[in-house]
């Protein structure tokens, strides 16, 4: 799912933004969840920003799993 101009969902709520963060894979993978108890006093724009930022700059505690099958290479 993803926050964008062209979703069906037109209206969101700050909780809805964090709880869709927390509950994905990349949240899980790096290890980081936005806590709830900043909704009264941030915006949703910062909310979207700051969420959006955790995501794109935060460490994954986990390598990332392959989705392509390994190759074997010919013998030398």
């Amino acid at each position: 799912m993803i926050v964008s101009p062209l979703t069906l969902k037109k209206r969101w709520q700050k909780v809805e933004v964090i709880r869709l963060f927390n509950e994905s894979d990349t949240a899980r993978r790096i290890g980081a969840a936005y806590s709830e108890a900043y909704i009264p006093r941030r915006s949703l724009v910062r909310i979207i920003a700051e969420v959006a930022a955790l995501a794109a700059y935060a460490k994954p505690n986990k390598p990332l799993q392959r989705t392509e099958a390994r190759v074997a290479r010919p013998g030398r």
